[in-house]
């Protein structure tokens, strides 16, 4: 009689820790999704503050121009590898956010600018190439001779 009474005691054991391992396994299949939508987000949070620096950079640059001629003069100087044509920078940049080839590229950060009048315009866009969305955009007006205004 007390022979059965500890296979019940032992199966039951055993059901108990059957019970905890698959209640660890599943909370660990919920963290281990929280953990991986965190990367994302921190791989996304670098990318965004790496583009608003560079457009930053841009901006800057816009606000201390006094001409069109040396805007484009620093930003050669700035990007001396890339060639600027009809007031247009493209740039590609790969996920870990090195200068790439348009074929290996995730983002596209293009810097468009203009002169009317006294007035130099200056647009920096980032496109995610996975999504074709418009990951990050800044424009950038400045009066030559003048302050910026960034609206």
């Amino acid at each position: 009689m007390n022979h059965k009474h500890e296979t019940h005691s032992s199966s039951l054991f055993l059901l108990e820790l059957v019970i905890a391992i698959v209640i660890f396994a599943l909370c660990s299949a919920v963290s281990l999704q929280f953990f991986a939508k965190a990367h994302l987000w921190n791989k996304e949070a670098k990318a965004l503050h790496f583009f608003s620096n560079e457009c930053s950079m841009a901006a800057e640059i816009c606000g201390i121009s006094s001409s069109l001629e040396d805007f484009e003069k620093q930003l050669q100087n700035l990007y001396p590898d890339t060639p600027i044509k009809n007031g247009s920078l493209l740039l590609s940049y790969d996920d870990l956010l090195k200068p790439c080839s348009s074929c290996d590229e995730r983002f596209l950060y293009s810097l468009t600018f203009s002169q009317q009048e006294e007035m130099l315009y200056v647009t920096m866009e980032v496109t995610d190439t996975n999504n074709s969305s418009i990951f990050f955009n800044l424009e950038s007006i400045h009066h030559i001779g003048g302050a910026s205004y960034a609206p």
